[in-house]
C-alpha cells in the first residue's frame, strides 16, 4: 500500500454534507459537517486448511449491527476445489463465494455486496487437492442501525421526508405517478466512502447519486474525499478503487453494490462528478431496463412545479422529500467562481446528512439539479434556511465543452426536455 492510500484509506457511512440542524446556532458549525453512522473494521481473519471456521463479531455490542460489507482476498497461487459459506449467527446461508469470484483480483480482494446480519460466520470447505488455500478477511464496513448526531436541513421541526416505499401520505398524484416515482429510486444509489480526517482519524461518510445510464453514476464532487482533504484527493484513483455504492438500500435485504472506476468528469466549482461503475463480488452492473432517464435542458425556475428529490437522509433506506418548490432559480455557485457564475437554485425540501449528491426532480420525472447544501450561516447565529442544487443544464454544459464523448454518450442513453 502506498504512502497516498495509507493516508486516503476510507470507511463507510459519514454523511458529507452541508446540511445541518434546522436551529440557528448550529449554523455556526463547520461548513461540510458529518453525521457518523458506520464503522469500519480489519477483521484479521485468515480462513484455511488449519482453520476451517471463523467467526465475525463486531467491536460493539452485536444487536447494533445492521449489515456488513467484507473485502475478500487470496492469499497464494490461485486454486480450484474451494467454497467459502458466509452464516448469519443462526447459521442460515447468506453467501457463497468461489474461486471465480476472486479470481481477477486475488491478492488485493473484493468487495461483496451487503450482507444484512448482525454476527457473520465463516466456513471454508476444501476439496482434497486444495491443500494451500488461504482466505483473507482484509476489511469489513459495518452499517450501524442508528445516526448519534444528524444535522438537519428542514424547513419545519419535523422531518417530511418518507420512505420511498413507505405510505406516501399527501402524495400529490395517482397510484401510477406514486408507481412512477418509486421506479425513478431504481437509479438512485448511496455512495459508501471511507478515508482519514484531521489528526490521521479514520472517518466514514455516505452521500446520495444518481444512475444517468446503464453504469454512468452522478454525485458530487465533494463526496470524493473527507472534509479538509487537499482538492487532489477528492476522487483520486485509491479512493475510487475504496468506495462503493448501493444502488438497492431501499430497507430490505437484497444488495446491488458496485464500485466506481475511471472518473469520467468532474468540477469542483460545479461540486459534480461522473463515474463509471463496476461489478463487485458476485454483483453486475445494473442496467435500468426502465425508460430512459429524462434531463431537463433548462433551468429550473420558481415557477417550477412540485419537484422531489430520492436521497439517503442520516444514510437510511431510500427517502423522498416531495410537496416542495424552487424558491430562488439564481444563486452564486458555492465556491463563489466567476467561471461557475449563478450556478445553483435553491429549494425548500428537507434533506439531512447523506443527501448531498441526489437528484432533484420535477413533476414529469426529469432529472433539474443535482442536491449539494443545506443551510449556511448568513450572520452570527442565524441561518439562511436555503438548501441549494446545481442546475443540470449547467453540469451537462461543462461535460459537452470538457469531454465530448461523454457528453453524446450520456445523450444517447437519455432524452431531454425543458424543465416544467
Amino acid at each position: 500500500m502506498s504512502n497516498f492510500q495509507r493516508s486516503v484509506v476510507f470507511a463507510v457511512c459519514m454523511a458529507v454534507t452541508r446540511d445541518a440542524f434546522a436551529q440557528d446556532t448550529t449554523c455556526q458549525r463547520p461548513a461540510e459537517s458529518v453525521t457518523e453512522m458506520g464503522l469500519q473494521f480489519e477483521p484479521g481473519l485468515v480462513l484455511n486448511r488449519l482453520a476451517l471456521r471463523r467467526t465475525l463479531t463486531p467491536p460493539f455490542d452485536s444487536d447494533q449491527a445492521r449489515y456488513y460489507m467484507l473485502q475478500i482476498a487470496y492469499d497464494g497461487p490461485p486454486q480450484n476445489g474451494w467454497q467459502l459459506h458466509i452464516r448469519d449467527a443462526r447459521s442460515r446461508l447468506l453467501k457463497v463465494i468461489e474461486p471465480a469470484d476472486l479470481a481477477d483480483a486475488p491478492v488485493s480482494g473484493r468487495w461483496t455486496e451487503r450482507i444484512v446480519a448482525s454476527q457473520l460466520q465463516f466456513e471454508l470447505h476444501l476439496d482434497d487437492q486444495a491443500s494451500h488455500v488461504k482466505l483473507r478477511i482484509v476489511d469489513s464496513i459495518i452499517m450501524k442501525s442508528s445516526t448519534p448526531n444528524p444535522r438537519y436541513s428542514r424547513m419545519g421541526n419535523v422531518a417530511t421526508y418518507r420512505p420511498l416505499h413507505g405510505e406516501l401520505e399527501n402524495f400529490e398524484g395517482t397510484t401510477e405517478d406514486t408507481a412512477r416515482v418509486r421506479r425513478l429510486g431504481d437509479r438512485i444509489g448511496m455512495v459508501v466512502g471511507r478515508g482519514l480526517g484531521p489528526g490521521g482519524k479514520a472517518t466514514n461518510w455516505c452521500c446520495s447519486g444518481v444512475l444517468l445510464t446503464g453504469d454512468l453514476f452522478l454525485t458530487n464532487w465533494h463526496c470524493g474525499a473527507p472534509h479538509g482533504a487537499p482538492d487532489q484527493a477528492f476522487w483520486h484513483e485509491d479512493h475510487r478503487r475504496g468506495s462503493l455504492v448501493d444502488m438497492s438500500w431501499d430497507g430490505d435485504a437484497v444488495s446491488r453494490d458496485l464500485t466506481f472506476g475511471t472518473r469520467e468528469a468532474f468540477d469542483r466549482d460545479l461540486d459534480y462528478t461522473v463515474l463509471r461503475l463496476q461489478g463487485t463480488l458476485g454483483g453486475r452492473i445494473f442496467a435500468n431496463s426502465g425508460r430512459r432517464l429524462e434531463i431537463a435542458s433548462t433551468a429550473a425556475s420558481p415557477g417550477t412545479g412540485q419537484i422531489r428529490i430520492i436521497h439517503h437522509a442520516e444514510c437510511r433506506p431510500k427517502m423522498i422529500s416531495y410537496n416542495c418548490r424552487v424558491t430562488n432559480a439564481e444563486r452564486r455557485n458555492w465556491k463563489n467562481s466567476d467561471s461557475a457564475g449563478q450556478s445553483d437554485f435553491t429549494h425548500d425540501c428537507d434533506t439531512e446528512g447523506g443527501s448531498s449528491g441526489a437528484p432533484v426532480f420535477d413533476s414529469r420525472g426529469a432529472l433539474i439539479g443535482l442536491h449539494h447544501l443545506g443551510f449556511e450561516a448568513i450572520a452570527q447565529g442565524q441561518c439562511d434556511r436555503q438548501n441549494k442544487a446545481v442546475h443540470i443544464h449547467r453540469i451537462f454544459e461543462h461535460i459537452k465543452s470538457q469531454n465530448p464523448t461523454l457528453h453524446n454518450e450520456i445523450r444517447a442513453g437519455t432524452s431531454t426536455a425543458p424543465a416544467q
